[in-house]
């Protein structure tokens, strides 16, 4: 971790020296529900009447 601290620092001891690449990976959604689950369970303890 030092290391890259001191590859990423610059002259002037401010830091963003080193450029960030591009990502490739894939996040995996780790929820057990979707947006649409979460939205009715809400939409199905508020009042009656209440819409999004």
């Amino acid at each position: 971790l030092d290391g890259v601290i001191k590859m990423d620092t610059n002259n002037n001891g401010s830091f963003g020296k080193l450029m960030f690449k591009p990502s490739t990976h894939i996040v995996v959604q780790s929820s057990l529900f979707d947006m649409d689950d979460i939205k009715r369970f809400i939409l199905s303890k508020a009042p009656r009447g209440t819409t999004e």
